[in-house]
């Protein structure tokens, strides 16, 4: 009994075999067999100043190899290898604490794990030095989940998160390595990946067929990213995104940009023609002579192969290094393998676990590219391709009569004349679309030929107002003197205050014959004066202003010549006198 309140180090029993240098055998410093227990170790947890008491304690000064516990057995069948228990007491602690870096020591390393639950030398559980976990061997062998039967998930990016809905996964940002959005329906027909469908009785769907007026719904999606509502015998209709669609060349060949919608095939899809549901975009091109298209194995090839490949196990495998051979076994190459490091055989593995793999997808999916497209026969008798390419989820309405924009685009690639024939012929055709189309149309060109030739003419007739102008303008200038009228050298003569009617009648011819001839001597005199500075005048303006001053007066001396010459007025007596003396 130690009762020294000093730092002791008291012990019961203490074995040492940690003498000699053999290291091939089995060095136990004790070794207890029992129906019970092979060893038993109880404390009383009073010495706790400087050590936590424990039941046992177990240390191990190796570096690379040994464990400080060890549990085995090569006998046990449903027992549990490792137990622990807790009895009547309110216990608030921690069932199992690891903490790991203490004393300056280090955890960070990339390949630390707090736990690392292997299934026959395979990770399936894992849990990093920084909380990173791991479910799943990482391969399609066995199938691997994480269920919560009530309870919610929550991802958040700041550090703090709590999921305090039930039933809900709560996060920041959602990112789905699959393409596309679908939502499940029921059916009571066994459908496909990539049929065209439409609505059926109450909520189901079924394949769709041009024998119904049903609407067309969607495509059956593949392995969608993202799927809304579940049912025993549901299928994914895909509402956005990429998906694959079984489609056939009824309606000529397929191109990237494509509208799709219904064929006569029920549940595939064609180029998009005349009027109806338009399902979808192509993203691609559709090769006939192949069933499944490079953009398809692309995106959604690893969902439906089904590679085999056995997983390595052991650094031993040949497969680890192409081309060896081990001595003593099966040969297997030209040159003898190197066995893996101890340290480095995990990682290894792991590696050449995924080449395996991916070699054995890519075969599967060369198996895929080579498979043909199918021969479909329709109903007249035409043999169409059928096959599946990506496409772009798009629901809409085509209205279009194809012949009508046939017959137009024909029209306008018609010249001048022939597209007027064939518009008047084909405006008889009365209460027919065409028809009516094409009276439109000329209706239109006759509008367009009124208001451009308006326009045209409107323009000649202010240019020609516009030279005229100008012209009018330069003679006024050229011809403009000043007029003074003539000396009259006979004596005035004085009137008569109380004239007779002879004598009005002579002064009146008088008077009109005075200026009949003062008339004939000014444009006499501006003939005189006007028409060198007029020839000036032309000779100096364009030639289209010539021809068109030159056809205005030939137009005005036709007009003088045919108007007929006004009588002379008859003379009075007493007036002769008068233009004599002028």
């Amino acid at each position: 009994r130690d009762a020294a309140a000093i730092a002791n180090t008291v012990r019961g029993l203490e074995v040492l075999t940690t003498e000699g240098t053999n290291r091939a055998g089995e060095n136990t410093a004790i070794s207890g067999t029992g129906h019970t227990f092979g060893v038993r170790g109880v404390t009383t947890g009073e010495a706790a100043d400087i050590y936590a008491p424990a039941g046992g304690y177990f240390e191990t000064q190796g570096t690379d190899t040994g464990n400080a516990i060890r549990g085995y057995s090569d006998t046990i069948t449903t027992a549990n290898l490792l137990s622990l228990f807790q009895g009547a007491s309110d216990f608030t602690g921690t069932g199992l604490s690891m903490n790991f870096g203490t004393a300056g020591g280090s955890f960070t390393g990339t390949s630390s794990k707090y736990l690392d639950f292997q299934n026959d030398g395979v990770s399936v559980f894992t849990v990093s030095a920084f909380g990173t976990t791991t479910i799943g061997d990482g391969t399609t062998n066995h199938f691997a989940g994480l269920q919560i039967g009530f309870g919610g998930l929550c991802v958040a990016n700041d550090g703090s998160c709590v999921a305090s809905t039930t039933g809900r996964i709560s996060a920041v940002d959602y990112q789905v390595s699959r393409a596309g959005l679908s939502e499940t329906y029921v059916s009571d027909t066994e459908l496909e990946a990539g049929e065209v469908v439409m609505l059926s009785a109450g909520l189901t769907i079924d394949r769709a067929t041009r024998a119904t007026t049903t609407t067309v719904l969607g495509v059956v999606a593949t392995n969608p990213g993202i799927t809304l509502g579940t049912a025993a015998t549901g299928y994914p209709v895909a509402l956005a995104g990429r998906v694959p669609v079984q489609l056939s060349t009824e309606n000529g060949p397929i191109s990237k940009g494509d509208q799709l919608m219904l064929s006569s095939l029920p549940g595939v899809a064609m180029k998009a023609t005349g009027t109806g549901a338009v399902i979808g975009i192509a993203l691609e091109d559709f090769n006939d002579t192949r069933y499944y298209s490079d953009g398809y194995l692309t995106e959604f090839g690893n969902d439906i192969v089904e590679p085999v490949y056995e997983p390595i196990f052991t650094e031993y495998d040949p497969r680890l290094n192409d081309n060896c051979y081990y001595s003593g076994g099966a040969a297997h190459g030209d040159e003898p393998c190197v066995p893996l490091m101890a340290t480095t055989t995990e990682a290894q593995l792991d590696e050449a676990n995924e080449l395996v793999q991916a070699e054995s997808e890519e075969e599967a999916l060369e198996a895929l590219r080579e498979i043909d497209s199918e021969t479909i026969e329709l109903e007249n008798g035409e043999g169409v391709q059928v096959g599946q390419i990506v496409m772009f989820v798009q629901r809409s309405e085509r209205w279009i009569d194809e012949s009508m924009l046939s017959a137009i685009v024909g029209l306008m690639d018609s010249d001048v004349s022939e597209l007027q024939d064939r518009l008047e012929l084909t405006a008889e055709e009365e209460g027919t679309p065409l028809g009516v189309m094409a009276t439109v149309i000329m209706s239109i060109s006759e509008l367009w030929n009124r208001v451009t030739g308006i326009e045209e003419r409107l323009d000649r007739l202010e240019a020609e107002n516009a030279a005229l102008k100008h012209r009018v303008s330069e003679i006024e200038g050229q011809a403009g003197v000043e007029y003074e009228a003539p000396v009259d050298t006979q004596p005035a003569v004085e009137p008569d205050p109380t004239p007779t009617d002879e004598t009005v009648d002579t002064a009146t011819s008088t008077e009109n014959a005075t200026t009949t001839t003062m008339s004939t001597q000014e444009a006499e005199d501006d003939t005189a004066s006007s028409t060198p500075a007029a020839e000036e005048m032309v000779a100096e303006e364009p030639t289209d202003m010539v021809e068109t001053d030159v056809t205005e007066e030939a137009s005005e001396v036709e007009v003088e010549e045919e108007t007929p010459a006004e009588p002379e007025p008859e003379t009075a007596p007493g007036s002769q006198s008068t233009e004599v003396t002028e």
